[in-house]
């Protein structure tokens, strides 16, 4: 079922007659200004009369026009959310009869998607070339209904995949909690002025004063989500215990991404016996393609890429109320809070120094992002790697880097942005589903 965002060809044709109604009457305005002294009051009364009507009839088309444009809003939404109930509660796999069920020897890859297309599209081809993809099952974790996107999805046949999608996006609650309510406290004002004003959370600024932006909510919220889901609901994955890889749209891959993977998970506790999260990204380009390091999880270090099993990732869970009370709307910062607070064993991580994943866009908070360079660059040292014969390396080693110990934990200054009771409270009910 497709779902169609343009508006109907009527609400433009109402709209442009609506400007020129509005043309109309700043005209007939200016005329009565520039009219001459000697025009009689009771002509004055009826053209005051006559422009009193047509402001009504402007109003009442206006308030048509909106009433439209809401009812055509509500009906694209209502259609979004039941085809988003029907995908989620379905959960069909596709290609399966083709490559049979998933084991627990097999990898699971979950790609939070967006709405990046074309860096969606980049991932996705060089993922189909990666040995062994056929054996993974590829989750496609979605926060954006997207007709072009998903027929992209469906069409692929080199492996198993599903798709899932975030049912509290912004998308489907543009105005309205975890969307921005018209409520809702503008982010820079202060504590005093937004209770006066008695705006939705005005008693629960951030640690920097501010108050929520829901376009920086949706990722920590949707990240949280997507790992309960396939842990604990998805038919296909909870009850699997091998490991879950976890990329996102702008993640370009190496051929040999899913063998290193398994590589490092087999020689974790001769080389990292306390390590318990993997990480195949990195930000920096480096050519020791076969080293690994390892150290204590650092959010802006350690966030691309990561992968982990059931054991770790029962643990991160246990400290729910410590991941969706931090105020931080980063989910990698709010995952570093709960090793440092709550967890028992800390997170610490396996990773390989030369990287297998690259992101080829530089994203900002606002999703602006410019890939031409970075993918570029990310080609152009596979291809390098491939000429050099360093994929596929017959060992791992530790860097001897690696041992210096970080003692900067705990300077990382707050995001913030994560304040708000409501955050808190859906957060946690995305981790007491069963």
């Amino acid at each position: 079922m497709k779902i169609m965002n343009k508006r109907p060809l009527r609400f433009y044709v109402r709209a442009i007659a609506f400007l020129v109604l509005c043309f109309i009457m700043l005209q007939c305005c200016s005329l009565n200004v520039f009219k001459s002294p000697g025009v009689t009051l009771n002509k004055s009364r009826t053209n005051n009369s006559a422009q009193e009507a047509h402001f009504m009839a402007l109003m009442k088309e206006k308030e048509a026009l909106l009433k439209d444009l809401n009812s055509d809003q509500n009906d694209t939404i209502s259609r979004i959310k039941r085809k988003i109930y029907e995908v989620n509660e379905q959960q069909v796999i596709l290609n399966e009869n083709k490559f049979g069920p998933l084991d627990n020897n097999s990898v699971v890859i979950v790609i939070q998607v967006h709405k990046q297309f074309s860096y969606l599209r980049y991932s996705v081809n060089s993922i189909s070339h990666a040995r062994d993809i056929s054996k993974a099952l590829l989750v496609f974790s979605h926060d954006f209904y997207d007709d072009n996107i998903n027929d992209f999805v469906q069409a692929i046949e080199f492996c198993k995949v599903i798709q899932m999608y975030y049912p509290h996006s912004l998308q489907t609650h543009p105005q309205r909690f975890p969307g921005r309510d018209p409520n809702d406290c503008p982010r820079n004002i202060t504590k005093n002025l937004a209770i006066i004003n008695n705006c939705n959370n005005a008693i629960y600024p951030d640690i920097n004063g501010h108050y929520r932006q829901a376009r920086l909510t949706q990722a920590k919220h949707h990240w949280w989500w997507k790992a309960n889901r396939v842990f604990h609901q998805l038919k296909a994955t909870r009850y699997h215990a091998g490991l879950v890889l976890f990329l996102e749209e702008n993640h370009f891959v190496a051929e040999d991404f899913l063998y290193v993977l398994i590589k490092m998970q087999q020689n974790s506790k001769k080389l990292c016996p306390q390590c318990n999260i993997l990480r195949l990204g990195n930000h920096i380009i480096t050519l020791k393609f076969s080293k690994v390091e390892c150290f204590p999880w650092v959010s802006e270090k350690h966030n691309i890429a990561i992968a982990f099993n059931r054991n770790t990732w029962s643990d991160i869970r246990s400290c729910a109320q410590s991941f969706c009370t931090y105020d931080d709307y980063s989910w990698d910062r709010s995952l570093g809070h709960v090793s440092e607070t709550c967890l028992l064993r800390n997170l610490h991580v396996m990773a390989i120094k030369g990287t297998r994943v690259y992101p080829i866009g530089k994203c900002d908070q606002s999703l602006n992002c410019d890939s031409v360079l970075a993918l570029s660059t990310a080609k152009r040292a596979i291809r390098f790697a491939l000429r050099a014969g360093q994929f596929y390396p017959k060992s791992l080693t530790l860097d001897a880097t690696s041992k210096a110990p970080i003692n900067n934990l705990k300077s990382v200054k707050r995001n913030g942005g994560w304040s708000d009771p409501r955050d808190h409270r859906l957060c946690l009910k995305a981790a007491s589903l069963q």
